[in-house]
């Protein structure tokens, strides 16, 4: 039987039950032992899950997989800012390669600035050197999870369990040209309007809403 997957936000709390028993004077270690793992799990945790209290400083991406409606295979590379919670791309195509992921970091890189981390798995497009060596010149880290470990990048996860449970998952096949429309009208509702509860239910990046005030008119 498939072991449950926590969510970030269930691994954060547990890390954080250490802080009450140390405060009242437990050490490091018998506090760490308290909630059930072992110190070198508890900070193995604590540093692959870390995110600075601001945006741009930690994203995350992975690859999601389905078919269009010929049967062939569409894929997705999608980019998350772990702290805002923003959709920042999704990429979708027939195949993309390493060539592809410099791409879309690229493009995010020109608007945004390169963030401190990025967090992936250990795929050949995103370990490729040439993406290394490019993400390393820009001034960015990577940060590789274990392998089998999907969990330790629990923001991207939770993020395409959402798009494919919410659309991908849908009983009608579309073609890869409709399919890009729809998931890009998905990605602007989830970013715009969509509600998150780690977000005291307010979207990732609402849109502003700019009154215009008519200009007197002369007569």
């Amino acid at each position: 039987m498939a072991r449950k997957r926590r969510k970030p936000e269930e691994i954060v709390t547990k890390l954080r039950q250490v802080e009450a028993p140390h405060g009242q004077g437990r050490t490091m270690l018998d506090a760490i032992r308290q909630i059930g793992v072992t110190e070198v799990t508890y900070y193995r945790r604590r540093k692959e899950l870390r995110r600075d209290e601001r945006s741009n400083q930690v994203w995350s991406y992975d690859f999601v997989h389905d078919r269009a409606a010929d049967g062939r295979v569409v894929k997705m590379l999608s980019v998350l800012d772990e702290f805002t919670r923003e959709s920042l791309a999704i990429r979708v195509g027939r195949t993309l390669k390493a060539a592809d992921v410099i791409d879309v970091l690229s493009d995010l890189f020109i608007l945004r600035g390169a963030p401190g981390l990025i967090r992936s798995d250990d795929g050949p497009e995103f370990v490729a050197q040439t993406v290394r060596d490019w993400i390393a010149a820009v001034g960015a880290q990577t940060a590789f999870i274990t392998p089998g470990s999907p969990w330790e990048n629990g923001y991207i996860e939770s993020f395409n369990g959402r798009l494919r449970d919410e659309l991908l998952n849908g009983e009608v096949r579309h073609a890869i040209h409709m399919a890009k429309i729809l998931i890009a009208l998905w990605r602007r509702h989830y970013n715009a309007v969509r509600p998150h509860s780690a977000l005291r239910s307010r979207p990732p990046a609402p849109q502003s809403v700019i009154t215009v005030v008519p200009r007197p008119v002369m007569r």
